[in-house]
């Protein structure tokens, strides 16, 4: 396996990027080429790749007709460019691209795996039940040769859909030596984060908590989105002067250290870059901060992906805010982040990756003929009718829950209309608790 190519519904500034490119140096170096299939793309990122293809991955659906025109589309382009550049394995990230990538796949008979980056990678339970997720649900299941996960949680949460869920970390280059940095404190703190609605919200109710606290002189905020605009306004409108918004940083961990920051706070990549920096990191996860990182911390941190949908109350906060003035609280060593080792990580799954082979999957292959014979189907019943005819449901109970509530459409109304109720407080109750009922099905479901 030589040539590879990574399909992603974007490529711009994030972590899912700095892990593929991270991914593509280790490749590179082990004599593969790699390329890439995605839809929105920052050309200044995309130089690591041997060659690009430019899709619109998003599928159009309206009222249950799904319309196969751009699907095909699609697949015919990555058929196209798997055979121009001789491709001999593909590997998707969320999310829509693993349809057309799918089909592509068995058209083409080429092994194909998939990573779960988050509890939504493979969310095929949500407010929109009559829609394509019913679809992306079969594909998911029976078109991807190998799952990967990123952590322990998402490798529990989706093991429904394989016993083959391997765990493949984020990792870091992880410097020597690392150790707290002495210097006295200052009361200088960092976040950084990409500014969209949950994690916003996130370091408003944050900076709500610590902005006034005497332990606290300033706050840099590294990281932009969609929502930079809307936390400008909450800082003015606060009168949150301790805070200055520094935009988006290349090399977080150069950043921390050279800044000498007492404690900064993200999650996920982020923390690898703040422990690589050798100051105290924070993790403000999707429930909120839920405390500093250190050897005891650690292990359940990282089974969570170095996030957590649990948060301290305001009283814990402020009390560990202060401890760290005093004393600081990483005690991590080599060992403790040994797990994230970038060499070890992609050694490991480029080895993994090599002995993957590509199963047979018939009912990708009916549904490429349906596709090919008709100009569009309907997602209540074409599919439904595909799939209780060529699979044994008795063996697949969250494919019997879809198809269960497509045919009782009064009954989704209502799970919908509860739903939507409960993802609209958003604003109040955090990101775990409005994932909460997508959550609770699955779990359901697996157990």
């Amino acid at each position: 396996m030589k040539n590879v190519l990574i399909v992603s519904d974007a490529f711009l500034d994030g972590g899912l990027e700095t892990r593929i490119t991270e991914q593509v140096h280790h490749y590179h170096e082990n004599g593969y080429k790699v390329f890439l299939a995605a839809g929105k793309i920052k050309p200044a990122r995309t130089e690591i790749f041997d060659g690009i293809l430019s899709i619109n991955y998003a599928p159009c659906y309206h009222n249950g007709l799904f319309s196969t025109n751009e699907l095909i589309i699609m697949r015919d382009s990555i058929i196209d460019f798997c055979l121009q550049n001789s491709i001999d394995f593909i590997e998707c990230h969320p999310f829509w691209c693993a349809l057309p990538a799918i089909l592509a796949a068995e058209k083409t008979s080429l092994p194909i795996s998939f990573t779960l980056h988050g509890i939504a990678s493979a969310n095929f339970i949500s407010m929109d039940l009559l829609d394509i997720k019913i679809l992306y649900y079969i594909c998911f299941k029976y078109g991807i040769d190998k799952i990967y996960a990123v952590a322990e949680y998402l490798q529990e949460l989706y093991s429904y859909l394989s016993t083959d869920i391997s765990i493949c970390r984020n990792g870091t280059i992880i410097k020597h030596n690392i150790g707290i940095n002495t210097k006295k404190y200052s009361g200088r703190f960092a976040i950084a984060s990409r500014l969209d609605a949950p994690k916003t919200i996130l370091i408003q109710n944050f900076l709500s908590i610590i902005h006034d606290l005497p332990e606290v002189t300033s706050i840099d905020i590294y990281g932009d989105g969609n929502f930079k605009d809307t936390l400008q306004q909450f800082l003015k409108k606060n009168k949150m002067k301790k805070v200055t918004l520094k935009g988006w940083q290349e090399k977080l961990s150069d950043t921390f250290a050279s800044e000498q920051y007492d404690a900064a706070f993200g999650m996920g990549r982020v923390i690898l870059d703040i422990i690589n920096a050798g100051i105290t990191a924070g993790v403000l996860g999707y429930g909120g901060f839920a405390g500093f990182v250190n050897h005891d911390t650690l292990p359940a941190f990282m089974e969570n992906n170095l996030t957590s949908w649990e948060s301290l109350d305001n009283a814990q906060i402020k009390k560990l805010i202060h401890e760290l003035s005093t004393h600081h609280q990483n005690k991590l060593s080599n060992k403790d982040i040994a797990p994230f080792d970038n060499q070890i990580i992609w050694e490991n799954h480029i080895d993994s990756e090599s002995k993957i082979v590509a199963k047979p999957k018939p009912v990708i292959r009916l549904l490429n003929e349906l596709f090919e014979e008709s100009r569009s189907i309907n997602l209540y019943s074409d599919i439904p009718n595909i799939v209780t005819k060529h699979l044994n449901l008795d063996f697949d109970i969250p494919l019997q829950f879809l198809i269960q509530h497509i045919q009782e459409k009064t009954k989704l109304n209502n799970y919908n209309h509860q739903l939507q109720t409960d993802l609209s407080q958003i604003t109040e109750s955090g990101f775990w608790k409005t994932t909460a009922p997508i959550r609770k099905i699955l779990n359901i479901l697996h157990h």
